[in-house]
């Protein structure tokens, strides 16, 4: 599992990148109860915390480089029963009708 990437060449796309949508972040602490003081950072699809411990777990355009499979596993298994996942990406094309229509529900 590699959990080492190198987005050195990648940076000036970066600073130049969509931020992520504050209303969306913002609806995703009110529905899971919680502020962003309780986040703990922890990038893996094998994680050192506890089982059925917490109440979302996040991507923050970071599933892409996962393995699906087993981050889905990792993430079920760190999640309280009726716990929530949030994958957020910040790459958006409101011209693909997918994205525009997730993108008309965040702004409502």
């Amino acid at each position: 599992m590699k959990t080492n990437w190198d987005y050195t060449k990648l940076s000036e796309a970066y600073v130049t990148s969509t931020a992520y949508s504050g209303t969306a972040i913002d609806a995703m602490f009110k529905i899971a109860d919680m502020n962003e003081g309780d986040l703990i950072r922890d990038v893996r699809e094998a994680t050192v915390q506890p089982s059925n411990y917490f109440d979302l777990v996040t991507f923050g355009s970071s599933f892409n480089v996962c393995d699906p499979k087993l981050a889905i596993k990792e993430t079920a298994r760190i999640l309280r029963k009726k716990g929530w996942i949030a994958c957020l990406y910040n790459n958006r094309n409101l011209k693909d009708p997918i994205q525009s229509k997730i993108e008309s529900l965040i702004t409502r």
